[in-house]
Formats: structure tokens, C-alpha cells, sequence
């Protein structure tokens, strides 16, 4: 008995799946299959949109505490004030650390600047998120921006209301000891406790970057401490070796 050979017809399925003409099938399900295009171009996947490290809900939150808090004490918060209103709140709780907070705070504020320029050109934000994002930069920012290119000068993180050494070694202790050592050093500068005053004026950006700096330093010297100590073991161990 003769095996009746498929029909063309048959090629119906894979066609009603994509709609797609038989050529173009049968030569895409053999770039599948090998790998290779043949005289087929292949066509390459679209890239998919970058995707923000922080939710758009995350963010209007960051900047609701941000705003409530200048709206009652007249100033903006502490890093570790805005991490401690924000415990709770946000989708992802391990975001609430003071120097992931400030980092976050900051590239709003760029994002502010850029958005900014962009509305007076006459583009608007589409998305009512970014919608909501704005106004809420623009509650807390809006008259400080300096140009297109905002340059970070040291005297703009400076406070208006200076703070307490002692609350500030609470804030900052590992940069308050380094302070009070630099202070001791400094001799007849230090008699009228000026480099104090003026760490009482250091604003919360620059205070937690530096705080940041100067943990960084004591690993680095434990460690250097650490080695040079299994160093000085190995040297005395060789050398009492060559006594016996």
C-alpha cells in the first residue's frame, strides 16, 4: 500500500500561528534549528528599556518625606532622618540605608535640573508618575538651580543653622574623631574652636560622602595594620629558626 505524501496544504498550522508567508517559515525555523541565516539578513531583537533601580512609587515617597520635612523644620533632612521616616514605606527594604537614600535624593535632583530645561523648551513629562515626580522636585527645589550645568561648589553644601559637635558625632563619628584629631593638631587654630565651627556648618551630602571616605581609610589601614603584623611574626619566626 502506497504512503500518500503530504500536501502543501499541510504547512497551514505554522502559517495561521505568525502569518507569515512559507518562505519566510520555514526559513526562520531553520535559523532556529542550525543557527545560520543563509541569504536571510537577521533581524535583531529590540533593546529593551533600561530599567529604573528604583520604582517610580519608591521615588514619589523619597520625595514626599523629603518635602514634609522642609515644610515643619524649614530645612532639608539628614540622610539618616529621610531613612528613618522612610522605614516602612518603600517597596524594597534594602534601600533604606543613609547613603543609598542621599545617593537616590541626588540624582532626583539632576533629574529635576534636566526635566527643568526640557519644560522650558516645551517638552512636559507624559507619564503621570513622572507627572507627580516633578511637582514634588519642583516643591522642594525649584529657584536654587544655577544654569544647564549645575557645578557643585563646596560653599552650596554648606548649612544656614549650624548643628552641635555632639549631634553631628552622632551623625558622623567616624568623621567627627578625624575632625577632633585635626583640631587637636592645628595648635593655635584650634584655640578659638574654629575648625569646629565650621564642621558644624558641613551639609548632610558632604558630611556622609567624606563619613564614607574615612571608614574606607581605617579598613584599609586595620588591614595594612594586620599584614604587616603576620609580617613581622614571619621575620622572627625565620630568624629564631636559624638560632636552633
Amino acid at each position: 500500500m502506497a504512503q500518500e505524501r503530504p500536501s502543501p496544504a499541510s504547512s497551514d498550522t505554522a502559517e495561521s500561528f505568525d502569518s507569515a508567508p512559507e518562505s519566510d517559515a520555514s526559513a526562520s525555523s531553520s535559523e532556529l534549528s542550525t543557527g545560520s541565516s543563509g541569504s536571510e539578513p537577521v533581524v535583531p531583537k529590540k533593546p529593551r528599556r533600561p530599567v529604573r533601580p528604583w520604582p517610580a512609587s519608591d521615588e514619589i515617597a523619597l520625595l514626599e518625606a523629603v518635602a514634609a520635612h522642609r515644610e515643619k523644620h524649614g530645612r532639608l533632612p539628614s540622610p539618616h532622618d529621610l531613612a528613618a521616616a522612610l522605614r516602612g514605606r518603600l517597596r524594597a527594604e534594602g534601600r533604606l540605608g543613609a547613603e543609598q537614600v542621599a545617593k537616590r535624593l541626588r540624582a532626583l535632583r539632576s533629574r529635576y535640573d534636566a526635566a527643568a530645561i526640557r519644560l522650558s523648551r516645551g517638552t512636559i513629562p507624559v507619564k503621570d508618575d513622572d507627572v507627580t515626580i516633578y511637582r514634588l522636585s519642583k516643591l522642594i527645589w525649584a529657584g536654587t538651580r544655577k544654569g544647564k550645568r549645575e557645578k557643585k561648589a563646596r560653599a552650596a553644601d554648606a548649612r544656614k543653622d549650624p548643628r552641635e559637635f555632639g549631634e553631628l558625632s552622632g551623625l558622623y563619628p567616624c568623621l567627627s574623631a578625624e575632625v577632633e584629631a585635626i583640631d587637636k593638631r592645628c595648635g593655635a587654630a584650634a584655640a578659638d574652636g574654629v575648625l569646629k565651627r565650621a564642621f558644624g556648618r558641613i551639609g548632610d551630602d558632604t558630611a556622609a560622602r567624606l563619613e564614607a571616605r574615612v571608614k574606607m581609610q581605617r579598613v584599609a589601614e586595620a588591614r595594612a595594620s594586620a599584614e604587616l603584623d603576620q609580617l613581622r611574626r614571619n621575620v622572627a619566626g625565620a630568624l629564631l629558626r636559624l638560632i636552633k
